[in-house]
């Protein structure tokens, strides 16, 4: 049994800004939200909308985009909330653990170099680390692998994909 959630973000967020703006008027129903246009719903996503405030609770971790950028971001993120949590605002890959709670920042699934990335600088993105997490959830406990990919290629359950 599976579960897939989608939490927009702060590049999610520009779009509706940008639609509240007089210039998109003049688009009509030609640009659709991010929810519509990749059909979360209809391909059995869980939508949280809310960015910055939005989350997803699962079990004894909390679901996040994540907002903070300062040197020790997940335990920022982990302080603020008072619980566990998963976010992946930073694009790197990182964990901090404190009294038995964690913040797993778990990384990007995207090319660094793509020219959509260049509103950050060289040394800003060779800290961005490719990845993602899968959560084992069992008696409202949850379970935490991060996986790291290189090369376009990642391992997990002793595959290579």
């Amino acid at each position: 049994n599976s579960y897939k959630s989608f939490i927009l973000g702060n590049h999610d967020a520009r779009y509706y800004k940008y639609m509240q703006s007089s210039d998109a008027a003049k688009l009509g129903n030609a640009l659709l939200s991010p929810t519509t246009a990749l059909e979360l719903v209809n391909r059995g996503f869980v939508v949280e909308e809310n960015y910055p405030d939005g989350y997803i609770q699962l079990g004894d971790i909390q679901l996040i985009h994540g907002i903070y950028l300062n040197s020790n971001h997940p335990k920022t993120h982990m302080q603020k909330l008072r619980s566990s949590c998963m976010y992946g605002h930073s694009h790197q890959q990182l964990t901090y653990s404190e009294n038995g709670t964690t913040a797993y920042n778990i990384g990007f699934l995207a090319d660094r170099n793509a020219p959509i990335f260049s509103y950050s600088n060289r040394f800003e993105k060779a800290n961005w680390r490719e990845g993602f997490a899968v959560i084992n959830y069992h008696n409202n406990t949850t379970y935490v692998e991060m996986i790291e990919c290189k090369n376009d290629t990642f391992i997990y359950n002793n595959k290579l994909y």
